[in-house]
């Protein structure tokens, strides 16, 4: 959903920030594969991590002689394919099935943004609406959700996390997301396990 700044406020910017460089090209070269054991591991390991491009997954398939590949991870929905400043990049699926996974479950989490990185949480925990004010800042929404979800749907699934590991009660009524990993350090490791592995699709289950 992000968008190109218009070049004005790109120049802009470039006067105000001193040293300014502005990445305005599409990286070139290959990806390193031989950590990988076949094209699917490689293509789902590396757009986990960094945008893929249709053309680059391409080329993975071709360096394991492994031609379909693509086509047999769209058809099986482990990717999805986004269109983005007219080229197609390569998604994971994962994050995406344990939400729809849980969204019909008895807890239906409702995320309001109040200012840039301050959001409200609000469910209804059987006797009563539980709301919670969540400070979760743009360096560590990237290092939990791995690119893969929004904002409000990442904090969507920390709350399941809390809900099913019984968190809430240790929890404030208003606290940043990141000093959640002090009091509970598996909290980090496990959602971005999730989101970087097939293990979230059990955990939804």
């Amino acid at each position: 959903w992000v968008e190109c700044s218009d070049p004005d406020r790109i120049k802009a910017a470039e006067q105000m920030l001193l040293n300014a460089v502005t990445v305005a090209d599409v990286e070139i070269g290959d990806f390193g594969v031989l950590e990988f054991a076949s094209a699917a591991e490689a293509i789902l390991e590396i757009s986990a991590r960094h945008p893929l491009r249709l053309e680059q997954a391409r080329a993975i398939e071709r360096k394991f002689a492994k031609t379909g590949t693509v086509d047999r991870l769209l058809h099986d929905q482990k990717i999805t394919i986004n269109h983005y400043c007219q080229v197609d990049y390569i998604s994971p699926e994962r994050a995406k099935a344990f939400l729809e996974s849980t969204s019909g479950s008895s807890t239906d989490i409702v995320v309001d943004q109040i200012k840039c990185c301050t959001n409200r949480v609000k469910f209804d925990s059987g006797d009563e609406e539980e709301k919670y004010r969540v400070i979760l800042a743009d360096a560590y929404y990237n290092t939990l959700s791995q690119g893969h979800v929004s904002k409000e749907d990442l904090l969507k699934i920390c709350f399941q996390y809390f809900i099913k590991n019984a968190m809430l009660k240790r929890l404030d009524s208003k606290f940043a997301l990141k000093d959640v990993c002090k009091e509970f350090p598996q909290f980090e490791a496990d959602i971005i396990n999730m989101m970087i592995s097939d293990e979230i699709n059990n955990y939804a289950n």
